[in-house]
């Protein structure tokens, strides 16, 4: 719908765009001809009319808009006068980088940590994933001034992980942001302003070009860096046989992968890089802890677990099926690294609970597996080890906690032994059980054990959705117990013994619920 109206004393053409989900989503409202530093898509030309898609309602009809909302985002979109946008208008940056028309899928990590501050252009490494004429996956390793002095450089997780080629590149910062959406010309501009001249490259060989720019990083405040890449690989014109070439040039998008980027998300778990977690027995327990842990920023991971990757098992346990035949911490360890590089992963094949000949733990490989950690999680299921597994951690003063799902998925239990807080051991734990007093675990009939064909043993059945919730509760308990001394840290938990219900007794879903409670010392003990 084209619209011709009059605002801020001037005739502005403007059309309305009404999308096929219209009322239940917004119209789009575009002014091609203006060009306003704030509530405006500096290229598509959209205006901002709502704050998100939270603010519009499909009584927002376009004639009221148009009389209402209008004008306020017309002068705000003008004004550069913080002052008088404060309570106007949301409370966000709008960084133009997000704006630019980036090659699908194409991404070059930078870290917000890095001060730049001392030059304004120079050379970059850049380590690649995968680089092609229309996509590439790839981190800035290093930084270099005009002189050749190194400014800033990658992490060495990063550098690890973004290592199966590099290309040299050419870097620079612009007084002000170039709106210019066509790949090739803005190169075009942002050369004329480097100084010195980027050097020249073969013809052959992909160039990639990093710029810098002043961009808002909070409401109306450009006082950060805005980064995007420009690449430049020269291919074939289809039907040539002079050996000219044509370049393919396109925008890749900057990402914040600096250490601080990671946690600024999760700024009640920053302490938890400094933390060590044993994990024995990676099954459809221990497994999503693993990954979950080295999600929430773990620094050190040992992962304890003998068994493979049977197919069958993939239903419920998070890596598929290609990965069938695969050791299961060696699998582990190989997504983690590819995926959350700064926690460091040792895996350990040691069967638990075994004579030595048999794979089992000798005392250099326990010293190797606990010397350090801050904390043993238990999720072999094994009633037979537990007990083993807690002395281990009580030996060492360490904090032990048990997890494992009952039958069927139909519930589960968290166990937590703090040195010097629990009053209770492993022994009490099992002895106030069988006096009842805990509470009663809920689990599936008999009939819900089975064993599949080319197994040595049975197992339950259970869906992962289910058996996670034991998983994702032992999570927090970990973290909960890891991070309980630390300032601004995750908020630490009052129990030690947490029982989950997901069934009734006659097999009917009833939403999640813990019971939680204190581990006392059985009035038998002798351990203390």
């Amino acid at each position: 719908m084209a619209l011709s109206l009059t605002a801020q004393e001037q005739s502005v053409e403007m059309v309305a765009e009404f999308p096929p989900t219209y009322p239940h989503t917004r119209f789009e409202l575009f002014a091609k001809s203006l060009a306003l530093e704030h509530h405006q898509n500096p290229f598509a030309k959209n205006l901002c009319l709502f704050a998100n898609t939270g603010s519009w309602g499909p009584e927002d009809y376009l004639a009221e808009c148009l009389r209402d909302r209008l004008p306020r985002v017309l002068e705000l979109g003008i004004s550069k006068d913080k002052s008088a946008a404060a309570g106007q208008e949301a409370e966000q940056a709008e960084p133009v980088s997000a704006y630019y028309p980036y090659a699908p899928s194409s991404i070059v990590l930078v870290d917000s940590s890095w001060n730049l501050s001392t030059c304004s252009s120079g050379t970059m490494l850049v380590g690649c994933r995968y680089l092609t004429e229309k996509t590439i996956s790839a981190a800035v390793l290093e930084l270099r001034d005009p002189s050749g002095q190194i400014v800033a450089v990658a992490d060495p997780a990063l550098r690890d992980l973004y290592n199966a080629a590099t290309f040299s590149g050419d870097w620079s910062r612009v007084a002000a942001p170039i709106l210019e959406f066509q790949a090739t010309r803005f190169l075009e501009m942002v050369r004329q302003q480097m100084s010195p001249r980027p050097l020249g490259r073969p013809s052959s060989a992909p160039l990639i070009t990093g710029i810098i720019f002043p961009e808002e990083i909070k409401q109306r405040e450009s006082s950060g860096d805005g980064w995007l890449f420009v690449v430049e690989h020269p291919v074939r014109r289809n039907g040539f046989r002079d050996g000219k070439a044509l370049p393919a040039t396109y925008f890749a998008r900057a990402g914040r992968a600096g250490n601080q980027d990671m946690l600024l998300r999760i700024p009640e778990l920053s302490s938890l890089e400094g933390k060590a977690v044993a994990i024995i027995g990676l099954g459809c327990v221990g497994a999503p802890v693993a990954i979950e842990l080295a999600k929430a920023g773990i620094g050190d991971l040992r992962l304890v677990e003998p068994d493979f990757i049977e197919p069958g098992t993939v239903v419920r346990w998070p890596l598929g099926v290609v990965h069938s035949g695969e050791a299961k911490g060696w699998a582990l360890n190989a997504f983690l690294r590819e995926n959350f590089p700064r926690t460091k992963v040792t895996v350990s094949e040691t069967r638990v609970g075994s004579a030595v000949s048999m794979g089992g733990l000798d005392l250099a490989t326990e010293t190797r597996l606990l010397d350090g950690i801050d904390l043993v999680f238990d999720a072999t299921a094994d009633p037979g080890l537990h007990m083993l597994v807690s002395a281990m951690a009580r030996a060492r003063s360490l904090p032990y906690i048990c997890a494992y799902s009952t039958h069927g998925g139909w519930g589960g239990r968290l166990v937590r032994i703090r040195p010097n807080a629990t009053l209770g051991c492993w022994w009490c734990f099992l002895k106030n059980e069988d006096d009842g007093l805990l509470p009663t675990l809920p689990e599936a009939p008999p009939m819900t054990l089975i064993q599949p064909q080319g197994c040595n043993l049975p197992t339950f059945t259970a869906a992962a959705f289910d058996v996670q919730e034991v998983s994702l509760a032992g999570i927090r308990l970990a973290v909960s117990t890891l991070l309980e001394n630390c300032p601004g840290g995750y908020p630490a938990t009052n129990w030690d013994v947490g029982t989950l219900t997901l069934r009734t007794p006659k097999g009917a879903l009833c939403a999640p619920s813990w019971t939680v409670g204190s581990l006392e010392r059985h009035p038998e003990c002798r351990s203390h």
